[in-house]
């Protein structure tokens, strides 16, 4: 009677513990080769996926395939979509983007130009011009309206790795080798060439209120820019390994740091301290990014899982690991209630971010971490 009693009791617990484990609202399956890349529509209704040869629109928060995207005949590296939310752009290594109605999934045209792959491609803010960089060492502007080239960004070497518009559409930002470039966007025209890092730049990211310019860099150096006067305003200095990724928070006032040394750490963007150091992770990081309310980070890593963490106590909130393969990318809805994980195992997951806070048992919660 007491074994059974036991048996029963033992039962009950591994019942509650594995009920407490976080699980996704849907998987999004389809692609061959990994995932690239992934991207929330501005609505939040949609989420989009990117692969060899296709992207793929997917409703939220369902998971159900609402269209596959063919035409590309090349990895297809980025994918944005327009700011009414009505069109996408997709950039590829078959050196053309190509313009999208996300209504039907139709292609509406070619942006032909390019002499090698496209790694990215985005929107300006009020969604008429459309920006593209490429391993041609140019960044390419267009009208979105004619489908023509209006600008030719040029003076990079090595390939253009990153490029985007400021939140207020004021400015574009272009990274090569060595050198960021902020463009002026009413005109095209230069507006400054940011020097410093000694060693390949990854990636920059605007301010939410378009005043400040953040590059991170193989130096295990991340920097700020001033983007009015293209002067720098703070140097980040404490990761052991390359920096990988930077994010701004929504109030501009904190910036997060992916790094290799397999840590992120949050700094005051005024006076460069750091405040807080992430860990957990096993292996090097690929990505971070705050949520829109500012309350969490969303950590992607090449230990095949990706962590949602509180900002206020740098604690794990969710170890995100179902997936069997290192993480490529993530995303937050812009309206802050899903994320979503994508990974070189050919799936992507959707989750509820309001549950995955909710479900604070030891299965999800995983290890606390220290300021």
């Amino acid at each position: 009677m007491l074994r059974r009693l036991g048996f029963i009791v033992l039962c009950s617990l591994l019942a509650s513990v594995h009920a407490a484990e976080p699980k996704p609202l849907a998987r999004l399956i389809g692609h061959e080769d990994g995932i690239t890349h992934v991207a929330f529509s501005h609505d939040s209704d949609l989420v989009v996926t990117t692969g060899v040869k296709t992207a793929r629109l997917w409703q939220v928060p369902s998971g159900k395939l609402s269209h596959v995207l063919a035409g590309h005949t090349g990895t297809i590296w980025d994918a944005n979509f327009s700011p009414d939310s009505h069109l996408l752009i997709t950039a590829s290594s078959d050196k053309q983007a190509m313009v999208w109605q996300v209504l039907g999934g139709k292609l509406l045209g070619r942006l032909d130009g390019h002499t090698d792959w496209i790694v990215k491609a985005c929107f300006n803010p009020s969604g008429d011009k459309v920006l593209t960089a490429a391993r041609d060492n140019t960044a390419r502007v267009w009208n979105l309206k004619t489908g023509k080239q209006i600008a030719l960004l040029a003076g990079h070497q090595r390939g253009v790795a990153d490029a985007s518009f400021s939140p207020n559409g004021e400015y574009m930002v272009t990274v090569g080798q060595l050198s960021a470039r902020l463009w002026r966007a009413e005109d095209n025209s230069p507006h400054a060439v940011l020097r410093g890092h000694r060693q390949a730049i990854y990636q920059a990211s605007f301010s939410p209120d378009s005043r400040l310019l953040a590059t991170v860099s193989e130096d295990r150096e991340a920097r700020i820019w001033d983007v009015r006067t293209g002067q720098p305003a703070t140097t980040l200095v404490g990761h052991d390994n390359r920096i990988y990724y930077a994010s701004f928070s929504p109030d501009s006032k904190t910036i997060a740091t992916a790094a290799y040394d397999n840590t992120v750490r949050l700094w005051d963007v005024k006076n460069g301290e750091v405040l807080k150091t992430f860990t957990g992770h096993s292996q090097a990081l690929r990505k971070v990014i705050f949520s829109p309310d500012g309350l969490y980070l969303l950590t992607a890593s090449v230990d095949n899982t990706a962590r949602l963490w509180s900002v206020d106590t740098a604690e794990t909130l969710a170890v995100l690991d179902g997936h069997q393969d290192w993480i490529t990318d993530i995303a937050f809805s812009p309206n802050g209630r899903y994320l979503v994980v994508a990974s070189a195992d050919n799936s992507a997951t959707l989750w509820d971010v309001e549950a995955l806070v909710a479900e604070q048992s030891p299965a999800v919660t995983g290890d606390k971490n220290e300021q």
